[in-house]
């Protein structure tokens, strides 16, 4: 027995999930050709619907001046005919509206997959969501809270000029490392917002937090790329999906991470520039499980 070597079947496997990866835009595709189509032959339909009118008008025609017919043969012609026209405009649109159906069709199996995609995934984040949050409260568990975050936020110790003397200081800041993938750098390079003055600086983004959560409580639901706005920060793909839904199992209120530790030294005045790392409560949009 022979047997088909495993480059061929490898080959063909991948094919088959290359064309099953690219199902929604093949359907988006075919669907959007399929309704121009639909409408050419339409078009084309209508133009020839004068000349079926015109044939049945002369058959009624025809009918009414037979006077060797009986009004009961007449009114059995004239249905006749009815069903003839129907007949030939059902012919004469038909393809159109087979073509039209498919097409149809196809634009709603492309979404159809494309939402049981977006399900999958939101379900995956979610659980990693979880498992990372379970983890952290184990290790803080072991070593302590305080420790814990000194270790998730990547705190770091740099030396930073006292404000109104000539001496340095020894501080310690988080590093980029150490923040969520929603985390955001406040500084003259990332932001319009940004001022020279710390105390500023933490006025604002104080009032912007509490203005935050007045639109999550007002709202229900508020997205990371709202709060991006508010604060000069450009949109991202991740900010359209994540955010925060009032009534959760989550924390109900928006938090920037001004009261964590690797912020207590931009808080004092001693450092302009702080990273704001966001309590977001996962993705705000919630679908049922999926089925690819």
């Amino acid at each position: 027995m022979k047997f088909v070597p495993e480059s061929l079947t490898r080959k063909v496997g991948m094919s088959v999930f290359q064309l099953k990866e690219s199902s929604p835009t093949i359907l988006f595709a075919v669907g959007v050709t399929g309704v121009v189509g639909a409408a050419v032959l339409a078009c084309r339909a209508t133009l020839k619907v004068e000349s079926v009118v015109e044939k049945a008008e002369n058959r009624t025609a025809a009918i009414a001046n037979d006077k060797d017919l009986s009004d009961t043969d007449k009114n059995r012609l004239r249905t006749r005919s009815m069903l003839q026209t129907a007949g030939e405009l059902t012919v004469l649109y038909g393809p159109a509206l087979a073509l039209g159906a498919v097409s149809i069709a196809s634009l709603a199996g492309s979404h159809k997959i494309l939402k049981d995609r977006n399900a999958s995934l939101t379900a995956a984040y979610v659980a990693v969501s979880e498992a990372l949050a379970q983890y952290r409260k184990r290790v803080a568990s072991e070593i302590g809270e305080e420790k814990e975050e000194e270790l998730y936020h990547d705190v770091q110790t740099n030396k930073v000029s006292v404000p109104g003397e000539n001496k340095k200081r020894l501080t310690r800041v988080g590093g980029p490392d150490g923040c969520s993938p929603y985390a955001k750098l406040f500084d003259n390079s990332t932001t319009q917002n940004f001022f020279v003055d710390p105390g500023y600086n933490n006025n604002f983004l104080r009032i912007q937090q509490d203005m935050a959560n007045k639109r999550l409580r007002a709202q229900g639901v508020l997205l990371l790329n709202d709060v991006y706005e508010m604060l000069g920060f450009e949109r991202t793909s991740a900010g359209c999906v994540v955010g925060w839904r009032w009534g959760s199992d989550k924390d109900n209120f928006v938090d920037f991470g001004l009261d964590a530790p690797r912020s207590k030294d931009f808080v004092a005045g001693f450092e302009k520039s702080v990273w704001l790392d966001f309590n977001v409560d996962g993705p705000v949009f919630r679908y049922v499980g999926a089925d690819l």
